[in-house]
C-alpha cells in the first residue's frame, strides 16, 4: 500500500478527493453559515441576544426563531425559544421587551404574533387571540395636533410612530384582524408622514424646530431606509399607492451598511414581487467584510431572513 501511495499518478488523485472531499463537508452556504451562529448563541432561558452572551430580547428571539423555522437542526432550540417569547406576554395579552421591562409594546406584540402565525399556532390558539385584542383595542398612545390618527406607538403614553404601527398593522392583517376603521387611520396615518422625496422618517417629516440665523425653519427631513421597508411591508396589501415609495429602496440599498435595512428592504421587494438579489448579495457582502457586525446574532439572523427569500420563504408576506 505504501508502494502504491508513491506513485504520483495514484497519490494526486486521492489527494484533490480527499480535499474536495474536506470542502464539501465544511464549505457550508451562506444560509446555513447564518443559522449555525444563530443557534451557536442561544442563551439559556431560550431567547436570544442581540450580541453573544449579553441577554435575551424579545426583538432578536422573535426575528431568530422566524429565520430558523424549518431547519431541521434547530427543533428543539425552536421550542426553546417559543418558551421564553411566551414568557413575556402579559396580561394585557401584549408582550414585553425584555425580562424587566414593566410596559407592554405594540412593536413586541406584533413581532410575537408573526412568530406564533407560524410557529405553534394551534396550541396557543388564547395567546393570541389576547395578543389581538391587545392590538385591537390599544389606544393608550399620545397623539398631536400634527399627528392625530387613531395608530400605535410603542407603548402606554408614547407618542404613535411608523415602526410600531407598520408592525401592528402587518401582524393584524396576517390574521384578517385589523379593523377596518383602524386600517384607514394607518394608511392615512403613512401618507400624511411620507417624506417629500418618498418614504418615512421617525415622527414628523418636517423639522419644525431647526433654527437657522436665529429664525425656525421649515427642514425636509430625508426618509430612513429601515422604517420604509418596515412601512411597506406593513402596507403590502395596498401595492398601488404605496410602491412608489419604494425607489426609496432601490436608492438607498446600494450605499446601506445597515444589514437591518438591508434585510427588511429585501423582504420588502420580495412581496412587492420585484427583484432582490442586488440587495441579498450587498447584504452578504457587509456581513461578510465587516467582522463586528458579523458577530451580531440578530444581523445573522436577518441575513438569514434575507437569504430565504431565494428560496421563495418570505414569513412576512401576507400572501405566503
Amino acid at each position: 500500500m505504501g508502494d502504491l501511495l508513491n506513485r504520483p499518478n495514484v497519490r494526486l488523485p486521492l489527494i484533490l478527493a480527499l480535499l474536495l472531499g474536506v470542502g464539501c463537508r465544511y464549505n457550508i452556504g451562506v444560509l446555513d453559515s447564518y443559522l449555525e451562529f444563530v443557534l451557536a448563541h442561544q442563551e439559556s432561558d431560550g431567547g436570544f441576544p442581540y450580541r453573544p452572551a449579553e441577554g435575551s430580547v424579545q426583538e432578536s428571539t422573535a426575528f431568530c426563531l422566524l429565520a430558523l423555522d424549518g431547519w431541521s437542526r434547530a427543533a428543539g432550540a425552536i421550542e426553546r425559544g417559543l418558551s421564553y417569547l411566551l414568557s413575556l406576554q402579559t396580561m394585557t395579552g401584549g408582550w414585553l421587551l425584555f425580562r424587566n421591562d414593566t410596559r407592554s409594546s405594540a412593536y413586541a406584540t406584533a413581532l410575537s404574533l408573526l412568530v406564533l402565525k407560524r410557529l405553534g399556532r394551534e396550541q396557543n390558539r388564547d395567546r393570541i387571540e389576547r395578543a389581538i385584542r391587545f392590538l385591537e383595542n390599544a389606544r393608550h398612545y399620545v397623539r398631536d395636533e400634527t399627528l392625530d390618527e387613531d395608530v400605535w406607538g410603542w407603548s402606554d403614553r408614547t407618542y404613535i410612530g411608523a415602526e410600531p404601527t407598520a408592525a401592528a398593522a402587518l401582524a393584524l392583517k396576517h390574521f384578517n384582524a385589523l379593523p377596518a376603521h383602524r386600517a384607514q387611520e394607518a394608511e392615512r396615518f403613512f401618507q400624511d408622514t411620507a417624506c417629500a422625496s418618498g418614504g418615512w422618517t421617525y415622527g414628523y417629516p418636517v423639522d419644525r424646530e431647526e433654527r437657522r440665523g436665529g429664525y425656525p425653519q421649515r427642514a425636509l427631513l430625508v426618509p430612513q431606509l429601515h422604517l420604509t421597508a418596515l412601512v411597506l411591508l406593513g402596507m403590502q396589501d395596498k401595492k398601488e399607492e404605496f410602491q412608489g415609495h419604494l425607489k426609496v429602496i432601490q436608492e438607498q440599498s446600494p450605499q446601506s451598511y445597515c444589514p437591518l435595512s438591508l434585510s427588511l428592504s429585501a423582504l420588502a421587494l420580495d412581496c412587492y414581487r420585484l427583484d432582490n438579489r442586488a440587495i441579498v448579495e450587498r447584504l452578504n457582502k457587509v456581513m461578510a467584510e465587516d467582522r463586528q457586525v458579523s458577530r451580531v446574532v440578530f444581523y445573522n439572523a436577518l441575513g438569514a431572513l434575507a437569504e430565504l427569500t431565494k428560496n421563495g420563504r418570505n414569513p412576512l408576506c401576507l400572501d405566503r
